[in-house]
């Protein structure tokens, strides 16, 4: 059986109580906006992203290095992205197939696209 995996059916990293679920679109409940950065747009801004992101912020996301470096199956083998490349389609790279599903669901990479 082949089976597709949907966005939504992945938990997101935890948000403040009472914040909008992931799927809807909240409007910035400022005029500010806020930018998170890191050396390779890796873990840490992305679930920096995805909090600010729910909790109705507008935020972008900025890296220092030459590419996105997301952890994969061995530090010998990360996925690499370049940037600019959208959330979406990192999801779609990192959920291929069942298995890629299962290890970056397991390493928490998968729910901050």
């Amino acid at each position: 059986i082949k089976m597709k995996f949907q966005k939504s059916t992945i938990p997101r990293p935890a948000t403040p109580p009472g914040l909008p679920p992931h799927n809807s679109r909240p409007q910035p409940r400022s005029n500010l906006s806020f930018g998170v950065v890191c050396s390779s747009n890796i873990n840490r801004s992305m679930e920096a992203h995805v909090v600010l992101g729910n909790a109705g912020l507008t935020v972008e996301s900025y890296g220092t290095g030459t590419k996105v470096r997301l952890p994969g199956r061995s530090a010998y083998e990360p996925r690499v992205f370049n940037f600019g490349t959208r959330y979406e389609e990192m999801y779609s790279s990192m959920a291929a197939t069942e298995g890629d599903v299962a290890f970056f669901t397991h390493n928490g990479v998968l729910q901050l696209c």
